[in-house]
């Protein structure tokens, strides 16, 4: 059998691939006899469009070959193929410019007799980010090609030529006949030919595309209702002339050409929709007219982005004005070197066989003080957010039993994000509403019946109805209501049985049933909303938004809607719902959402989380900044194309206010952190140089620059994080105005406070050794030290400050915070200890030989190693002490309870008196 190409964005990845098309296939009866849709082999040319003669019509062939090939069946919501991961992942990653101006390191330190530091002390570190980043992106995209899998490989039966076949989705083709049992999804838009009901009908649940339980009416064409079996349908011939795919999920036209008879109108009621589902009907059969990309659900989607988080954004940015900083500092290097050497030609007339370039000068400086851009950081950055997803995919709290569904993060770009969100979109049912019927109470006969009762309550009521049978007229009456309140679709044209669809007013659907023997009786049904997790997040993102006492709700319909994104009229909406504490859409395409989403996304400088569980929800989903998918009844559309995928709603509250907020709070302090411990140590290249006559002289050993981020400093910021917490996870559900303190814990001006703390550091660092051994110290020896162990003391002074340092920002301490802090410290001090017996066993560390004895036997290195960490880090205690006395906020008073374990109302009150 011939089969049309598989898309191209998916053909190379074998974890999709399956047996052939061939093998996949399971006879159910008879012998294939022919190939093809239609029974024949198909021509084998591009995949275009059908377009004979009319250019705003498809043509469709039945039960013959079509005149040219479809798309096919296949979809992806994945990122990458092995074709496009290389050039997408690298674009993606020198989308940082910190990765670019690395590379162009890397690239300067080949060049011979440039490089003070050695060829390969970037390019190793730039290499290791690239292959940590990318074992991070290949592992979050074999998640998404395996949820697209489990949709691509779902089974449906094929009739061709008279016998039925079971195919893979993925493998329909246009003009495909497919039969379709009950509770089960349509695999690409169909025109339905027959149903096992009288006349052709069928009921479909659209909830995936439209968000509405009501089920909907489709009808068969007279002409084709009566094909029910295979045979039959073998024997249709004819055509169907449709629109080109197109998003709009509400309007179809077409016509349906059988050989020799008149062409019969087709509309949407003929139509049945990719994620749609069969309801209440044993079966149907349908004539495949739309699929994969081609499916109005597939036009209602988005390319998945690639998304990036706004710490990651002002991280960016910042990163080029530092950029432009060393930049300075090495013309400034350069020039002050060139003329230094100059001006001492009369007297020191040998330092002129350097040759001195104020361009060789300049390449020299811009890789001696490169390192003021920390490498190390993306490195970090990758494994913190690796294991902070993994925190959330095996947080029990998000455990949803009832469907076995954890929570999922499906990308952990996002972490940060999830912690700074102002706008929520949410769809509505299935998402705000559970979607379940649960009988809470009922009163029969005057006995009231619960869930809870038991077998001794079955007999009591067994043993009432005997005892008098004028119940049992009753009871019988109450089970009858039970099984008719749900959604009813009359048949009978005759008899008027209204149907009340459910409202944003009521929250319940209605219905009139009329039984034969007595008057009508009005039966309810509810969807409940989860109002406890509204609720919380309202209060949450009312403080952030300042209007908490804003009362004032829109509500707006698809078609007003319409005109309310026109280009001369989103302005005036969009300031319209800013003013308003909630917006609701409703009877919205999918496209709609998503054109809402990016309204709010584009113009306000704000997070924006979207959150749906069906496929008409992914639109949206992607255009977010952060995107939630609920795993539930409505498929795994909207989780696949998610950002992060949960069981419930309510599971939002702990992954924004709990994760969230940990987790920006934690990266916030890391990135901070990374880059005041790399200007510590390495703008002392700067004071070096003023002291050297700028000679581009390195002043530690080679070998200890390179493992200062990957060894000595490298802990700390794992401990931030991964363990640190402002609050505990139970403070921060039960109180979620707390969620509005986390927005101003990282901008540029905090970024640049640390800067200017990490310079006056490291002049102190610096300054007081130069000062204390300068040259004419005498070591234990008898000999004068040199500049190695002066660079030796200087390192060992900035590993202790930039340690403690982190110790004093950290605010959850456990083993592992005090391994990592005082561990650091201690590895350093065994390094030197083993360095120094390293040479000549092995060709480096020939400077280092003896250089423990040298530093340990002397009471001078001991002092220094205890007082100047103290005298440089006293201002920062200070400071630190004062802003948390007077400038308490409400974190750091429920952070207080949570040690003190205080009552928490005294501190609300206390805070209320204050303000």
């Amino acid at each position: 059998m011939s089969h049309p190409p598989k898309m191209k964005t998916n053909e190379n990845i074998p974890m999709l691939e399956s047996t052939s098309p061939e093998s996949s296939r399971k006879l159910i009866s008879g012998n294939p006899t022919s190939t093809g849709a239609g029974g024949g082999s198909q021509p084998t040319i591009d995949t275009v469009d059908c377009i004979t003669g009319k250019a705003d019509h498809r043509v469709i062939n039945i039960n013959a070959p079509q005149s040219c090939k479809f798309v096919g069946n296949k979809i992806s919501t994945a990122k990458y193929s092995l074709v496009t991961f290389f050039p997408c992942f690298l674009f993606e990653q020198f989308r940082r410019y910190s990765n670019i101006f690395f590379l162009f390191i890397a690239l300067l330190q080949q060049i011979p007799d440039v490089s003070p530091t050695g060829r390969y002390t970037t390019l190793i570190p730039l290499i290791l980010i690239m292959v940590v980043s990318g074992i991070k992106e290949i592992i979050e995209d074999i998640k998404r090609h395996l949820a697209d899998g489990e949709i691509n490989h779902r089974s449906v039966d094929v009739i061709r030529n008279g016998m039925i076949y079971v195919e893979q989705w993925k493998d329909l083709k246009v003009g495909d006949i497919v039969k379709v049992y009950n509770n089960s999804f349509f695999p690409g838009d169909l025109m339905v030919l027959s149903t096992s009901e009288n006349e052709g009908m069928c009921y479909i649940e659209t909830m995936n595309l439209d968000g509405e339980t009501n089920l909907k009416v489709r009808q068969a064409p007279n002409e084709t209702s009566s094909l029910t079996d295979p045979s039959s349908l073998a024997q249709l011939k004819g055509q169907i002339e449709c629109d080109h795919p197109n998003r709009f999920i509400y309007d179809f036209t077409g016509n349906f050409k059988e050989r020799g008879r008149t062409a019969v109108p087709l509309g949407p009621e003929r139509i049945l929709l990719r994620g749609s589902m069969l309801r209440n009907t044993a079966w149907i059969i349908g004539i495949v007219v739309y699929t994969g990309p081609d499916s109005k659900l597939m036009k209602n989607a988005t390319s998945a982005p690639l998304k990036r988080s706004t710490v990651d954004k002002i991280t960016n940015t910042q990163t080029i004005m530092l950029f432009v900083l060393l930049l300075a500092l090495c013309f400034i290097s350069a020039a002050a070197s060139t003329i230094w050497t100059l001006g001492r030609n009369a007297g020191d007339w040998y330092l002129l066989s350097r040759n001195p370039s104020f361009h060789s000068n300049l390449l020299t400086f811009i890789i001696l003080y490169n390192n003021l851009i920390p490498i190390s950081l993306q490195v970090t950055l990758e494994i913190v957010r690796f294991i902070q997803a993994t925190f959330i995919n095996n947080d029990m709290d998000m455990y949803y039993e009832p469907t076995d569904t954890p929570a999922a993060a499906r990308t952990s770009n996002l972490n940060e994000e999830l912690g700074m969100v102002k706008f929520v979109f949410s769809d509505k049912t299935g998402t705000l509403t559970r979607n379940v019927m649960e009988f809470k109470i009922c009163s029969v006969a005057g006995n009231i019946l619960v869930p809870n009762f038991n077998s001794n309550n079955v007999q009591e009521q067994s043993r009432m109805i005997a005892r008098n049978p004028s119940i049992e007229p009753v009871v019988r009456e109450f089970l009858t209501m039970l099984a008719v309140c749900h959604t009813v679709c009359s048949v009978a044209g005759n008899i008027l049985v209204p149907n009340f669809n459910s409202n944003n007013v009521k929250e319940q659907s209605r219905m009139i049933a009329r039984n034969p023997s007595i008057e009508p009786v009005v039966l309810c049904i509810v969807d409940p909303v989860q109002r406890e997790s509204l609720q919380k997040h309202r209060t949450a993102l009312a403080s952030l938004l300042g209007t908490t006492n804003n009362n004032y709700a829109l509500i707006i319909d698809g078609l007003a809607l319409d005109y309310a994104l026109k280009h001369e009229l989103r302005k005036d909406f969009l300031e319209l719902c800013l003013t308003c504490n909630a917006v609701i859409c409703c009877r919205v395409s999918p496209l709609q959402k998503a054109e809402v989403v990016e309204l709010v996304t584009v113009n306000t400088n704000s997070v924006t989380l979207a959150i749906g569980d069906g496929a008409n929800d992914v639109a949206m989903i992607q255009k977010a900044h952060v995107g939630v998918g609920i795993s539930g009844v409505e498929g795994l559309q909207a989780a696949c194309a998610s950002d992060y995928s949960i069981g419930q709603f309510r599971f939002l509250l702990k992954l924004l206010f709990v994760h969230g907020s940990w987790n920006y709070n934690r990266m916030c302090l890391l990135i901070l952190y990374s880059f005041y411990k790399n200007i510590c140590l390495y703008v002392m290249e700067l004071w070096f140089a003023i002291y050297s006559g700028w000679s581009g002289q390195v002043l530690f050993e080679r070998w200890t620059i390179g493992l200062y981020n990957v060894l000595f400093t490298a802990f700390p910021p794992l401990a931030i994080g991964i363990l640190d917490q402002v609050c505990s996870a139970r403070t921060r559900l039960k109180y979620p105005i707390l969620y509005s303190q986390t927005a101003n814990t990282f901008n540029v001006k905090i970024f640049w406070i640390w800067i200017g703390n990490a310079l006056f550091h490291s002049m102190l660092m610096f300054w007081i050794p130069m000062l204390i051994y300068g040259q004419g110290t005498i070591w234990a020896n008898g000999k004068d030290g040199g500049y190695l162990v002066l660079g030796n003391i200087v390192y060992t002074v900035t590993v202790i400050v930039v340690c403690v340092k982190a110790g004093l920002h950290i605010r959850c301490w456990t083993i592992l915070t005090h391994l990592s802090i005082w561990g650091s410290i201690v590895l350093w001090f065994l390094v030197i200890i083993g360095y120094s017996f390293v040479w000549p066993r092995l060709p480096l560390g020939n400077p280092f030989v003896g250089m423990y004895q040298l530093m340990f036997t002397s009471l001078v290195f001991w002092l220094s190693a205890l007082s100047i960490p103290v005298f440089t880090l006293l201002f920062d205690f200070v400071s630190l002490i004062l802003y948390k006395t007077f400038n308490r906020n409400l974190i750091d008073m429920f952070r207080e309870n949570d040690i003190r374990r205080l009552d928490i109302q005294t501190i609300i009150s206390d805070e209320s008196r204050t303000f």
